[in-house]
């Protein structure tokens, strides 16, 4: 019997040498072909995946579920693609079904928490987070992502003790530093915060967020200044977390 490794194998030199169709119409036979085995569903989802196919992507996937529904790696897959597609309303339903009626899992929670968040459903997201911290309360993903939630629902009481927290276990952290940085400017410490926030965009100079709060601090700082920043990172991005704030402050 055919395997499915010589049709993935042919799939990548296909696409690697700029014949994506040829690449595609082999994918699909492949999950035509073996659409009752998981393993060669996953790895042609995943090859698809990479491909920027995510139609095709999440119907391999979905395939590789009605044959191991217990699969939890090809689950997260699935959600993952769904999120690419922006099928906000999916993705949290197999999140939610992810971390369901089972024994506590960490790695899960936090998946599932991040889904729920980068969802916009921070109602999901914020309790979640905080069982993670109270089983452990040094996750650093906990830490950071709640006190960013906190820091736009305003509770910097308790945002900035979060942020300074998973600052002290992982300072080098771009994403950590801007979270402390943002919570304390959005705090009214605009002088305090902008030394977290250039740390942040000195390790990423083009991260469109990076940009918009280091221009918030030093506007609060000096009217002016900060302008530069803000509008840089509207060049590189015009839909960013904040990027309707930018374009009130730079008055587009």
């Amino acid at each position: 019997s055919s395997k499915p490794k010589p049709f993935l194998r042919s799939a990548v030199i296909y696409f690697e040498a700029g014949q994506a169709e040829k690449s595609l119409s082999i994918l699909e036979s492949l999950t035509k072909t073996f659409s009752k085995q998981p393993v060669a569903l996953f790895e042609a989802g995943s090859m698809l995946a990479a491909f920027k196919h995510y139609d095709r992507a999440r119907e391999a996937y979905e395939l590789a579920l009605r044959s191991a529904p217990t699969d939890e790696k090809i689950l997260k897959a699935l959600i993952m693609v769904h999120m690419r597609q922006n099928n906000t309303t999916e993705a949290v339903e197999l999140a939610t079904k992810l971390i369901r009626d089972k024994h506590y899992n960490e790695s899960d929670s936090i998946f599932a928490a991040t889904i729920f968040q980068d969802a916009g459903r921070v109602d999901l997201a914020s309790p979640l987070y905080e069982t993670v911290l109270e089983h452990n309360p040094d996750n650093i993903i906990a830490l950071n992502n709640l006190a960013s939630i906190l820091t736009s629902e305003k509770n910097f009481t308790r945002a900035i003790p979060l942020a300074k927290k998973a600052y002290e276990l992982a300072e080098n952290s771009s994403a950590v530093q801007d979270t402390l940085g943002w919570a304390l400017v959005q705090a009214g410490e605009a002088a305090q915060g902008l030394l977290y926030l250039q740390k942040a965009l000195d390790q990423h100079p083009t991260n469109p967020v990076y940009l918009y709060h280091l221009g918030v601090a030093k506007e609060a700082l000096s009217k002016g200044t900060g302008m530069e920043h803000i509008k840089n990172a509207l060049q590189i991005s015009q839909n960013f977390p904040g990027s309707e704030d930018a374009r009130r402050i730079v008055g587009q």
